[in-house]
């Protein structure tokens, strides 16, 4: 017996919508099932999506916007599988990288002052990189005052770690005076406003670190 007008046309419809769907893989397999006219009269098959079936003798509800309504919602599950399974393997490459980079810094560094390659900033100042970039992030260098150097007043950015070498860095702020000498350590807060310098005599050699890029912003 021929097929009912109404089911090719249906078809044709379901076939269209699919077509202009994003095409994804393993949307599901497909079946022949067993369909019925609405009007009771005339029972064919087709192929319909097994996920969502049609049955003998099912009621004129499962007509057409039914059947477009329930590829629609499948679609929209297979999309939003899509994105949860992008997000996934997105996080896990972010892991992966973070987790490169900790063991990285796990990695054992040994630096000597007296064979480290110093250049020269200006003004009676140079430094020598040990790891990291100070002119991009986070940092720690060897670095030298020449005797008598001055940094005036000034305030930096970031959290400034220091312990002194040789020499003596001297320091100042509104709490007071500090001659920070050779095994000392200093901390120097983020926006603090205070004075440097170097020995008289000796200038200063010490081990400088921060979480970030090194900056000297004057302040009066």
């Amino acid at each position: 017996m021929p097929i009912a007008p109404k089911f090719v046309d249906l078809a044709n419809s379901l076939e269209k919508l699919l077509r202009k769907r994003p095409k994804l893989k393993n949307l599901g397999p497909w079946n022949t099932q067993e369909v019925k006219e609405c009007n009771g009269d005339v029972t064919s098959t087709m192929t319909m999506p097994l996920y969502c079936p049609l049955t003998s003798g099912v009621e004129c509800a499962r007509s057409y916007k039914v059947q477009q309504k329930c590829v629609e919602e499948s679609m929209k599950k297979s999309l939003l599988t899509l994105g949860v399974a992008t997000t996934l393997m997105i996080a896990l490459s972010i892991g992966r990288v973070q987790g490169q980079q900790d063991q990285s810094k796990e990695k054992v560094i040994f630096f000597s002052a007296d064979k480290a390659n110093f250049q020269d900033k200006g003004n009676g100042t140079s430094m020598a990189p040990i790891w990291g970039d100070a002119d991009k992030g986070a940092h720690a260098t060897f670095t030298k005052f020449v005797p008598g150097f001055d940094a005036g007043m000034h305030t930096h950015t970031n959290d400034v770690l220091i312990v002194v070498i040789k020499g003596a860095y001297l320091y100042k702020d509104d709490a007071g005076e500090k001659r920070v000498s050779p095994g000392d350590f200093l901390r120097v807060p983020g926006g603090h406003k205070h004075w440097s310098g170097g020995d008289k005599k000796e200038g200063a050699l010490f081990y400088e670190e921060s979480s970030g890029k090194f900056d000297l912003i004057p302040t009066k």
